[in-house]
């Protein structure tokens, strides 16, 4: 029996809250107005990992380490229902260098930020504000 309504399903998404000396990774995705950490979905056959990798240089160019799983969260909007898995990483490069500009399709900015900003700052993400706090709690301790 058909309603009419299309069901739709959670996406599984991963995220990188990559840190850099005292700098976080921002990218800036089309068409939105807040800065947010680079990631993406999830392919099939792919691992949570493997996908945060690619994703973090597909939106960026730098190529990351994977310190520690972060966290689950899931963000619910009228149009959308994400599931994230995200992770703290660092570069691999002592000096990640410049980022790409374009990086993507999918992407206006990348570029580093100073996470003392980053935590104040009103185009920042508030639930991106929150995971750095939190991160760098579990980061430092």
């Amino acid at each position: 029996m058909n309603s009419g309504i299309q069901k739709l399903n959670p996406e599984l998404v991963v995220g990188g809250y990559v840190f850099w000396e005292s700098n976080i990774l921002l990218v800036l995705k089309k068409n939105e107005q807040q800065w947010v950490i680079p990631g993406g979905h999830i392919e099939y056959g792919e691992t949570a990992e493997r996908a945060l990798a690619r994703e973090v240089f597909e939106e960026t160019g730098v190529r990351i380490k994977i310190k520690r799983f972060f966290k689950n969260t899931q963000l619910i909007a009228s149009s959308r229902h994400l599931f994230c898995v995200d992770y703290i990483c660092h570069p691999i490069k002592d000096n990640p260098g410049i980022i790409l500009f374009p990086p993507s399709s999918e992407i206006q900015k990348a570029h580093w930020e100073k996470i003392s900003k980053a935590v104040n700052s009103s185009r920042v993400a508030a639930h991106i504000k929150e995971g750095i706090k939190k991160a760098l709690k579990m980061t430092f301790k």
